[in-house]
């Protein structure tokens, strides 16, 4: 998914060309040159991606290695990225606090993904 400017105008130099970085590994990933040479070749596939996207392993290994590792890069879910980095500039600008975004991203992702699989039957 590739983001309008306006989307990124809140956005800080370095999470735009961040989230370009991913634009750009996911569809590299997704050419049909490297589906096959994935399948033919693992290990030079790993050593051609990892050189190719180099800056954005130093970056942010476990980023590349969630988009690297994923059986359809092309699901990566660049709204969560969008939100997360906007978080991130807003805590470096002093907009808002570490541990008031820490908590706040723990309850979304407590919401999202243990609340709804909370057996109820078993409270008293």
């Amino acid at each position: 998914m590739i983001y309008t400017m306006a989307d990124n105008d809140r956005l800080s130099r370095k999470s735009k060309r961040l989230i370009r970085k991913v634009e750009e590994m996911i569809a590299y990933l997704k050419g049909r040159e490297m589906r096959l040479l994935k399948i033919k070749s693992p290990a030079t596939h790993n050593e051609h991606v990892s050189h190719k996207f180099k800056n954005l392993k130093e970056e942010s290994k476990s980023l590349f290695e969630m988009i690297y590792d994923s059986p359809d890069p092309s699901t990566f879910e660049f709204d969560r990225l969008k939100k997360m980095l906007k978080q991130k500039d807003m805590i470096d600008a002093g907009e808002r606090s570490y541990e008031n975004e820490n908590i706040k991203v723990g309850q979304e992702y407590f919401d999202e993904f243990v609340e709804p699989n909370i057996d109820r039957s078993k409270e008293s």
